[in-house]
C-alpha cells in the first residue's frame, strides 16, 4: 500500500484565496451572502488653507460625503479648512440717537458657539476704533434661535457723530466685525404751547 502524498501547502493557498475571492464576488451580487465592506486608501501629501495644515493623512474614497460644524469631508480628506466667517447670523444692527446717549441694538437669528459681543466706537468711518464695553456681553441666542440685544452708550458729547462696530466672539476666540453703523446724540427740542382756558358767559 503506497503511502498519501501531503499535499503541498502552497495548493492549500491558493485553494483557499480562490475560496475568499468567490466569497467577496457572492457578497457583492447579493447571492447568499450580505457582506458590507469598506476600503481604507491611502493619501494625502500636504493641504493647506486658513489655519489649519493636513499633511501625510489616510483618505477613505468610499466614505461618501460627510459635513459638521464648519468643516466637509469628501473622499476622505477634509476639503474646507477655513473657519465659519461668523458665529452668528446677524438680523439687524442700528444706533439710535438720543439727547446725551446712543442706544444700540442688534438681532440675531441663530448663534452657533456664540461666547459674546463687544462694541467698538469712533468718530471717523475708517477708525481707530476702541472698544465701549468693559466686558464681554454674553450670548444669548443658540443654533435654533437668536435674540435681541441693546446697549445704551452715555460716554458721548452731544454734537458729536459717532461710529459703531459690532463683533461677535465664538467660543474658540475667532471673531467677526459688523457694521459701521453711526449716531449724533443732541438736544431733543421741544415746543411747549400755551394753554389758553375760555372763560364761559354766566347767563
Amino acid at each position: 500500500m503506497r503511502p498519501m502524498r501531503r499535499i503541498p501547502q502552497v495548493v492549500v493557498l491558493i485553494t483557499l484565496t480562490i475560496l475568499l475571492l468567490v466569497s467577496v464576488a457572492l457578497a457583492q451580487t447579493g447571492n447568499g451572502f450580505d457582506l458590507t465592506w469598506f476600503t481604507v486608501d491611502g493619501g494625502g501629501s500636504t493641504s493647506s488653507g486658513g489655519p489649519y495644515v493636513l499633511s501625510g493623512t489616510i483618505g477613505q474614497s468610499d466614505a461618501g460625503g460627510l459635513s459638521g460644524g464648519s468643516y466637509m469631508l469628501v473622499g476622505g480628506f477634509w476639503s474646507a479648512f477655513t473657519e465659519k466667517p461668523t458665529a452668528i447670523d446677524l438680523l439687524s444692527f442700528a444706533a439710535e440717537a438720543g439727547a446725551d446717549h446712543v442706544m444700540l441694538a442688534w438681532e440675531t437669528s441663530t448663534e452657533v458657539d456664540n461666547a459674546g459681543f463687544n462694541l467698538w466706537r469712533s468718530e471717523a468711518t475708517d477708525g481707530p476704533y476702541a472698544k465701549v464695553n468693559d466686558v464681554l456681553i454674553p450670548a444669548e441666542g443658540d443654533a435654533v434661535s437668536g435674540a435681541s440685544y441693546t446697549y445704551d452708550d452715555t460716554d458721548v458729547v452731544q454734537g458729536v457723530t459717532y461710529y459703531y462696530k459690532l463683533e461677535d466672539v465664538d467660543v474658540r476666540g475667532v471673531s467677526t466685525f459688523h457694521g459701521p453703523v453711526s449716531a449724533t446724540p443732541g438736544h431733543i427740542h421741544r415746543i411747549y404751547l400755551p394753554l389758553v382756558l375760555k372763560q364761559q358767559d354766566e347767563r
